[in-house]
């Protein structure tokens, strides 16, 4: 098990830290793994694993609330405990348990940092993954809205208690990576482990970061900082680096372990790093502007791909649905699209479609936090809503639906570009 204590200075630290240590004695726990680190570098530390329990020491206690949260952010499978001087304790664990919704203990009481040390070690052991999937956001060509969806899909999850991670793998326009102000630093760190074709468990918080501007629980691997790495997502092209099928095979079993749901933006440019995704996806949504034109050549080119592949997994169009941009207003009849896809022997019959309306307020997505799912009129939202709703359920247990046809699911309630 791995424990994480946080707090506001070095004294404190080291008297939690002790406090803790008689705690896992007292548990009967061999496998433990204590570190520490100072609440003002939470977001940037760098950690030799990922905690499955975190401790908010006393010296956060003006500060709790916003501690806790960033936490939360930070680590969003991690079980969040406080820790109180004890006649703080007296006055405020009811209050901070209510306001805060995790547990709160005093720091003389061993035996009930011991109990939640425990907990958390059960809770782990049962569990494991609750990961509810791999979604791969899909295009053919550019400006269909394949990122506005990604962050609007990840607001909206966020927004219904569920941790989301975007893995940014559009090397040609890496509108993602800018809109979260991913730092240079964590970029460089991304082009460095995908040299190196391996992301080790403590260093996955490392490449992470919060989008910026906003208080949701959704973290972001951005794209590298320069041209030539990011390329290497598409091709080989990085003197004796491995393919990035290595990094993509590593990095997203970690997000698994980590997030509620992987949101990975594929971007239009088509290569290595796209092939080894596809497999490991629960679901795609291929994203397709509501030309006729554009939505053949869309269907060609993948027809194509799926020709020249010669593996069976990278294209399994069960796990496909599209979602059509209404940006001309010049919206295909469900029957022209249906023709459309019957006629390229891909999809099955009963693959959902669903379109998508213009919001000139929507549009103007890109603020730090913002997203087209946060400026857009309320019946596109609960579009957007619905659209999650039916690829990964708000609530638990909701997991499988009754095939209505590919008519049937025809949707006119959301909207972006």
């Amino acid at each position: 098990m791995e424990i994480l204590v946080v707090d506001t200075t070095e004294e404190l630290l080291n008297a939690l830290e002790s406090r803790v240590d008689e705690a896992i004695k007292q548990s009967g726990l061999r496998r433990v793994r204590l570190q520490s680190c100072m609440v003002d570098v939470i977001e940037d530390v760098s950690l030799k694993f990922v905690p499955e329990a975190v401790l908010v020491g006393p010296g956060c206690f003006e500060d709790c609330e916003d501690v806790v949260e960033r936490v939360q952010i930070r680590f969003p499978r991690s079980g969040v405990g406080v820790v109180l001087q004890n006649d703080i304790y007296a006055l405020e664990a009811v209050r901070l348990r209510r306001v805060l919704g995790v547990k709160v203990m005093p720091i003389a009481d061993i035996a009930n940092i011991a109990s939640f040390v425990l907990d958390n070690q059960q809770i782990t052991k049962a569990s494991g993954s609750t990961n509810d999937g791999v979604i791969a956001v899909a295009q053919m060509k550019g400006g269909v809205g394949s990122s506005t969806l990604t962050a609007s899909l990840a607001a909206c999850w966020a927004d219904h208690e569920l941790s989301v991670c975007i893995l940014d793998l559009d090397d040609i326009n890496p509108h993602l990576t800018d809109w979260a102000r991913v730092s240079v630093g964590k970029r460089s760190l991304v082009s460095e482990l995908l040299r190196q074709g391996q992301v080790p468990v403590y260093r996955l918080s490392e490449c992470m970061a919060s989008v910026e501007g906003s208080e949701r629980s959704i973290s972001i691997i951005g794209q590298p900082a320069n041209y030539h790495e990011s390329f290497h997502f598409k091709a080989d092209v990085l003197e004796g680096a491995p393919s990035s099928q290595a990094f993509i095979e590593s990095v997203v079993p970690l997000l698994q372990d980590n997030f509620d749901i992987v949101l990975v933006d594929l971007g239009r440019s088509w290569g290595v790093s796209h092939f080894a995704t596809l497999p490991l996806c629960q679901q795609v949504v291929l994203v397709v502007d509501d030309d006729a034109l554009t939505l053949k050549r869309s269907i060609d080119s993948l027809r194509r791909l799926t020709r020249e592949s010669d593996d069976a997994n990278e294209f399994d169009f069960s796990k496909w649905r599209m979602v059509m941009n209404g940006y001309s207003s010049r919206l295909l009849e469900p029957s022209d699209v249906s023709d459309e896809c019957d006629d390229s022997g891909l999809f099955p019959e009963s693959m959902s479609l669903h379109t998508i309306q213009f919001s000139e307020k929507g549009r103007k997505w890109g603020a730090p936090g913002k997203t087209f799912y946060d400026l857009a009129e309320e019946h596109i939202r609960s579009g957007i809503k619905d659209l999650c709703q039916e690829i990964i359920p708000f609530k638990r247990g909701e997991r499988k639906r009754a095939s209505r046809g590919f008519f049937g699911k025809l949707k006119q309630a959301v909207g972006f570009r």
